[in-house]
Protein backbone atom coordinates (compact mmCIF):
# COMPACT_ATOMS: atom_id res chain seq x y z
CA UNK A 1 0.00 0.00 0.00
CA UNK A 2 1.24 3.49 -0.93
CA UNK A 3 0.59 6.57 0.79
CA UNK A 4 1.64 9.87 -1.03
CA UNK A 5 2.64 12.77 1.34
CA UNK A 6 3.18 15.83 -1.22
CA UNK A 7 3.41 19.44 -0.69
CA UNK A 8 5.55 22.40 -1.20
CA UNK A 9 8.88 22.81 0.24
CA UNK A 10 8.16 23.77 4.35
CA UNK A 11 4.77 22.94 3.76
CA UNK A 12 5.11 20.34 7.01
CA UNK A 13 4.98 17.70 4.90
CA UNK A 14 7.92 14.88 6.92
CA UNK A 15 6.49 15.95 10.40
CA UNK A 16 2.99 15.36 9.48
CA UNK A 17 4.49 11.78 7.59
CA UNK A 18 6.43 10.48 10.50
CA UNK A 19 3.46 11.30 12.87
CA UNK A 20 1.20 9.48 10.37
CA UNK A 21 3.53 6.26 9.94
CA UNK A 22 4.21 5.85 13.67
CA UNK A 23 0.24 6.28 14.47
CA UNK A 24 0.12 9.76 16.41
CA UNK A 25 -2.14 11.21 13.80
CA UNK A 26 -4.95 8.73 14.38
CA UNK A 27 -3.94 7.53 17.91
CA UNK A 28 -3.13 4.00 16.47
CA UNK A 29 0.32 3.00 18.03
CA UNK A 30 2.23 0.79 15.62
CA UNK A 31 4.16 -1.79 17.46
CA UNK A 32 5.84 -3.12 14.12
CA UNK A 33 8.73 -2.22 12.51
CA UNK A 34 9.52 0.94 11.19
CA UNK A 35 12.26 1.97 8.61
CA UNK A 36 13.06 5.37 7.66
CA UNK A 37 15.02 5.83 4.11
CA UNK A 38 16.65 9.01 3.95
CA UNK A 39 17.58 10.26 0.48
CA UNK A 40 19.01 13.26 0.87
CA UNK A 41 23.04 13.95 0.20
CA UNK A 42 24.71 16.56 2.33
CA UNK A 43 26.06 18.79 -0.34
CA UNK A 44 26.47 22.14 1.82
CA UNK A 45 25.42 23.68 5.23
CA UNK A 46 21.84 24.20 4.10
CA UNK A 47 21.67 20.31 3.42
CA UNK A 48 23.28 19.49 6.93
CA UNK A 49 20.94 21.37 9.02
CA UNK A 50 17.68 19.83 7.36
CA UNK A 51 19.68 16.59 7.93
CA UNK A 52 20.17 17.60 11.45
CA UNK A 53 16.40 19.10 12.12
CA UNK A 54 15.18 15.78 10.68
CA UNK A 55 17.11 13.06 12.68
CA UNK A 56 16.35 15.33 15.96
CA UNK A 57 12.52 15.30 15.15
CA UNK A 58 12.22 11.95 14.91
CA UNK A 59 14.94 10.75 17.13
CA UNK A 60 12.74 8.62 20.01
CA UNK A 61 10.13 7.71 17.60
CA UNK A 62 11.77 4.15 16.91
CA UNK A 63 12.44 4.26 13.22
CA UNK A 64 15.70 2.23 11.47
CA UNK A 65 17.18 5.00 9.83
CA UNK A 66 18.49 3.93 6.34
CA UNK A 67 20.73 6.26 4.44
CA UNK A 68 20.26 5.52 0.63
CA UNK A 69 20.64 8.02 -1.61
CA UNK A 70 20.31 6.25 -5.26
CA UNK A 71 19.01 2.84 -5.12
CA UNK A 72 15.99 1.44 -3.06
CA UNK A 73 16.90 -2.20 -3.88
CA UNK A 74 19.68 -1.98 -1.10
CA UNK A 75 17.20 -1.60 1.24
CA UNK A 76 16.50 -4.72 3.26
CA UNK A 77 12.73 -4.74 4.46
CA UNK A 78 10.44 -7.75 5.76
CA UNK A 79 6.65 -8.08 5.07
CA UNK A 80 4.86 -6.43 7.65
CA UNK A 81 7.62 -3.46 7.91
CA UNK A 82 6.48 0.13 7.43
CA UNK A 83 8.71 2.73 5.26
CA UNK A 84 8.83 5.89 5.21
CA UNK A 85 10.70 7.09 2.33
CA UNK A 86 11.97 10.94 2.43
CA UNK A 87 12.28 12.14 0.00
CA UNK A 88 11.03 11.62 -3.59
CA UNK A 89 12.68 14.39 -5.38
CA UNK A 90 15.92 14.05 -3.44
CA UNK A 91 16.39 10.18 -4.72
CA UNK A 92 15.11 11.32 -8.47
CA UNK A 93 17.64 14.46 -8.64
CA UNK A 94 20.39 11.58 -7.06
CA UNK A 95 19.63 9.11 -9.73
CA UNK A 96 19.49 11.27 -12.73
CA UNK A 97 22.33 13.71 -11.66
CA UNK A 98 24.44 11.39 -9.95
CA UNK A 99 24.01 8.10 -11.67
CA UNK A 100 22.58 8.99 -15.04
CA UNK A 101 19.26 7.38 -14.27
CA UNK A 102 15.72 8.05 -14.95
CA UNK A 103 12.56 8.54 -13.59
CA UNK A 104 11.64 4.84 -14.83
CA UNK A 105 14.36 3.21 -12.90
CA UNK A 106 12.92 5.14 -9.51
CA UNK A 107 9.59 4.00 -10.45
CA UNK A 108 10.29 0.46 -11.14
CA UNK A 109 12.70 0.42 -7.49
CA UNK A 110 9.50 1.94 -5.70
CA UNK A 111 7.42 -0.43 -6.98
CA UNK A 112 9.70 -3.27 -5.86
CA UNK A 113 9.58 -1.35 -2.46
CA UNK A 114 6.23 -1.37 -2.13
CA UNK A 115 6.18 -5.00 -2.54
CA UNK A 116 8.46 -5.68 0.08
CA UNK A 117 6.77 -3.94 3.09
CA UNK A 118 3.08 -3.62 4.35
CA UNK A 119 3.25 0.44 4.03
CA UNK A 120 5.00 2.70 1.45
CA UNK A 121 4.74 6.05 2.30
CA UNK A 122 6.04 8.33 0.18
CA UNK A 123 6.93 12.49 0.97
CA UNK A 124 7.50 14.66 -2.36
CA UNK A 125 7.43 18.16 -3.70
CA UNK A 126 4.96 18.72 -5.37
CA UNK A 127 3.40 22.37 -7.54
CA UNK A 128 7.00 22.55 -9.26
CA UNK A 129 6.62 24.51 -12.73
CA UNK A 130 8.98 23.26 -15.51
CA UNK A 131 7.72 26.51 -17.79
CA UNK A 132 9.85 28.70 -15.12
CA UNK A 133 12.77 26.79 -16.34
CA UNK A 134 14.83 25.08 -19.44
CA UNK A 135 17.28 22.15 -19.80
CA UNK A 136 18.19 19.42 -17.09
CA UNK A 137 16.05 21.17 -14.54
CA UNK A 138 12.96 21.34 -16.35
CA UNK A 139 13.36 17.98 -17.71
CA UNK A 140 13.78 17.14 -13.48
CA UNK A 141 10.78 18.90 -12.76
CA UNK A 142 8.64 17.31 -15.61
CA UNK A 143 10.34 13.88 -14.57
CA UNK A 144 9.44 14.80 -10.78
CA UNK A 145 5.83 15.86 -11.66
CA UNK A 146 5.36 12.68 -13.99
CA UNK A 147 6.21 10.59 -10.96
CA UNK A 148 4.48 12.20 -8.49
CA UNK A 149 1.04 12.09 -10.92
CA UNK A 150 1.69 7.99 -11.39
CA UNK A 151 2.00 7.49 -7.43
CA UNK A 152 -0.74 9.69 -7.17
CA UNK A 153 -2.83 7.32 -9.26
CA UNK A 154 -1.23 4.25 -7.48
CA UNK A 155 -1.68 5.44 -4.16
CA UNK A 156 -4.36 4.64 -1.85
CA UNK A 157 -4.08 7.34 0.37
CA UNK A 158 -2.59 10.75 -1.05
CA UNK A 159 -2.57 13.49 1.15
CA UNK A 160 -1.48 17.41 0.25
CA UNK A 161 0.06 19.50 2.73
CA UNK A 162 -0.02 23.04 2.62
CA UNK A 163 0.74 25.35 5.87
CA UNK A 164 1.43 22.16 7.67
CA UNK A 165 -2.31 21.57 7.20
CA UNK A 166 -3.52 18.43 5.53
CA UNK A 167 -5.57 17.86 3.22
CA UNK A 168 -6.94 14.48 1.39
CA UNK A 169 -6.82 14.10 -2.48
CA UNK A 170 -6.97 10.75 -2.40
CA UNK A 171 -8.68 8.41 0.44
CA UNK A 172 -8.82 9.28 4.22
CA UNK A 173 -6.39 9.00 6.90
CA UNK A 174 -8.87 5.84 7.95
CA UNK A 175 -7.77 3.71 4.77
CA UNK A 176 -4.03 4.50 5.91
CA UNK A 177 -5.01 1.79 9.14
Amino acid sequence: MIILISGPNNSGKSAFAEELITGVKVQKKYDGNLIYIATMICRNEENEGRIIKHKLRRKDMGFRDIEEPFDLDNVHTDPGDRVLLEDLSNLLSNRIFDKGGSRQEVLEQLCRLEGRCDRLFIVTISGLDSEKYHGETASYINDLNYLNNTLSSMAQVHIEMKDHSPRCLKGSLNHVY
